[in-house]
């Protein structure tokens, strides 16, 4: 009985205290990632479905499990849909930031560039996605 007591006492706590926290669902987003064919410095992200593909609105990019700097981000077909600017580490330009009312469809094909001399095969890329409640997932974590 005390047992019992003690357990259910320490339960409604967590409860009461905040301690048993909110549950943050997983995303489903569904894309490829490639090295560039013809750029050394890069790799393309193409996006094949998912139903929260429509709502990224940014994606942080990191090298070698690090924040670094970015040379340039185009969709193909539409270059005014994203740019580059400081990530979520301050003075690092590593985030791809949609243009207002623009959002990735499927299909949609992402070159991201490093800047010259930083060769993306062999390395660790990093893709996480921000969506538009503020939450943010791991999209891609291997290496190319």
């Amino acid at each position: 009985m005390v047992a019992i007591t003690v357990i259910l006492a320490a339960v409604i706590a967590a409860f009461v205290f905040g301690l048993a926290g909110t549950t943050q669902t997983t995303r489903t987003v569904g894309m490829t990632v490639a090295l560039n064919q013809s750029d050394s410095d890069g790799f393309n992200i193409q996006f094949t479905g998912g139903a929260d593909l429509s709502s990224i609105t940014a994606l942080n990019i990191n090298y070698d499990g690090a924040a670094t700097a970015l040379s340039s981000a185009e969709v193909a077909g539409d270059a005014a849909a994203v740019t580059v600017v400081e990530g979520p580490v301050t003075g690092v330009n590593n985030k791809i930031q949609l243009a207002a009312g623009k959002n990735f469809a499927v299909g949609n094909v992402l070159n991201v560039l490093f800047p010259d001399g930083t060769p993306v095969s062999g390395h660790k890329i990093t893709v996480v996605g921000v969506f538009t409640d503020g939450g943010t997932q791991i999209l891609y974590d291997r290496t190319l």
